[in-house]
C-alpha cells in the first residue's frame, strides 16, 4: 500500500476559514501538548506528581504568608489569603503563557522551514498545557474556599466566567506578542518590561478602592480586573460586579481576539513566504 501524505493548509486570511483548517491538525496539537507535558513533568524525580505538588505547595505558602502571617495587617480586607490567591491565579496563567509564546517564531523557525503546517498549532498546544495547570489551580482555589463557606452555583458560575475570560484574553495577547516579536526580534526585551508594568498595574496585592472614583470607572475595564474580580466576589462581599460591565468586558475581549487573529494570520502568510 502506498501512503500519500496530504497537506491541508489555509487558503485565505479569513479567520473562520483558517480556524476550520485547524480541525485537520488536532492530532498534531495533541502531539505537541503531550510532548511539552512529558518534557516539563515526566523527566523529574517525582514525575507526574509535580503537576499536583507544585501548585499545591505554592498555594499553601502564599496562604500562610498572606492569610495567616499578615492577618493583622490586612484585617480590613475580607479573607486576605484568598484575596491574594484570586489575584495570582489569573496572573500566573497570563504571564507564563505570554513569556513562553512571545518568542515562538524564533524558537520554531527551523521547524516551520522544514514542515508546512499552520503555525497557530504551536500556541494552541502550549496554551492547552498552561490551561490545564490553570484549571487545577482553580480547583485548588475552590477547595480552599470550602474551608470558609459553602460554595454555591453562582460562585461556580463566577469562577467559570473568570476562567473563560482569562483564556480569551491570554490567547489574544499572546498572539499579539508573537506577531510583534516575529516582526521585530528586539521587541522580546520589551515584553518582559511590559509584563512587569502590567503586574504592578493589576490589583493583585492592592485594592481598586485606593483609586479615585473617576479612575475606578475607567479601571474596571482593565483586562485582568474582570478575571480577578469574578474570583474575589466568590468570598468577598465588596465585589458586586454589574452584568453590563461584565458583558462589555467580554465583548471588548472577543473583538480584540478577532482583530489579533486577523493580524496573526496575515503575518503568518508573510512569514512563511520569507522562509
Amino acid at each position: 500500500m502506498i501512503y500519500k501524505e496530504t497537506n491541508i493548509l489555509p487558503k485565505s486570511t479569513k479567520v473562520i476559514s483558517y480556524l476550520k483548517t485547524l480541525v485537520y491538525y488536532k492530532d498534531l496539537i495533541a502531539l505537541f501538548f503531550i510532548r511539552d507535558f512529558k518534557v516539563q513533568y515526566t523527566r523529574t524525580k517525582y514525575g507526574f506528581l509535580w503537576f499536583f505538588l507544585q501548585p499545591t505547595l505554592y498555594f499553601l505558602i502564599i496562604y500562610t504568608i498572606f492569610g495567616l502571617g499578615l492577618k493583622s495587617y490586612s484585617s480590613h480586607i475580607e479573607n486576605f489569603g484568598l484575596y491574594i490567591l484570586a489575584g495570582i491565579i489569573p496572573w500566573i496563567f497570563f504571564s507564563q503563557s505570554v513569556n513562553q509564546l512571545s518568542v515562538m517564531f524564533l524558537n520554531y523557525k527551523s521547524l516551520f522551514a522544514k514542515v508546512n503546517f499552520p503555525t497557530l498549532v504551536i500556541p494552541i498546544a502550549v496554551l492547552c498545557l498552561r490551561f490545564v495547570e490553570y484549571l487545577f489551580m482553580n480547583v485548588l482555589f475552590i477547595i480552599f474556599c470550602f474551608f470558609y463557606f459553602e460554595v454555591d452555583f453562582i460562585n461556580i458560575i463566577s469562577i467559570i466566567g473568570s476562567i473563560i475570560f482569562s483564556l480569551l484574553f491570554t490567547l489574544a495577547f499572546s498572539l499579539l506578542t508573537i506577531v510583534l516579536v516575529g516582526f521585530k526580534q528586539q521587541l522580546r526585551f520589551i515584553v518582559g518590561i511590559f509584563l512587569m508594568l502590567f503586574f504592578y498595574s493589576t490589583p493583585i496585592f492592592w485594592e481598586i478602592g485606593m483609586l479615585s472614583d473617576s479612575f475606578q470607572n475607567f479601571y474596571k475595564y482593565h483586562p485582568l480586573y474582570l478575571s480577578i474580580s469574578l474570583l474575589r466576589q466568590v468570598f468577598n462581599s465588596n465585589y458586586n460586579l454589574i452584568f453590563v460591565d461584565i458583558a462589555i468586558s467580554f465583548g471588548l475581549c472577543i473583538v480584540f481576539l478577532f482583530l489579533v487573529l486577523k493580524l496573526y494570520i496575515k503575518f503568518e502568510f508573510k512569514y512563511k513566504n520569507q522562509l
